[in-house]
């Protein structure tokens, strides 16, 4: 593993996935514009879970998951974990 970030967002997992959305993530605040890599959340949701591979973008070397986890209050916790694919 070389990061883990963790969101909440202000969606049910249901309703993030009732429409298209996809996780990109950025090299740097500094350098927002890259993205590094990218992931589409599909496929139902297991038990308020669902996890998703990160793909490559750009060259990165970085792929990764995303594990999301509805709270059942509303809110989604969204975790990556991003690889570096030389090391």
């Amino acid at each position: 593993m070389v990061a883990e970030s963790t969101t909440e967002v202000e969606a049910s997992l249901d309703d993030i996935l009732a429409v298209e959305h996809a996780i990109n993530v950025h090299e740097s605040a500094a350098n927002i514009q890259n993205y590094i890599a990218c992931g589409d959340l599909v496929g139902p949701a297991t038990d308020g879970e669902l996890r998703i591979e990160l793909q490559e973008l750009n060259d990165s070397g970085y792929t990764g998951e995303a594990h999301l986890v509805d709270n059942g209050d509303g809110t989604t916790t969204v975790t990556i974990t991003l690889r570096h694919t030389n090391a």
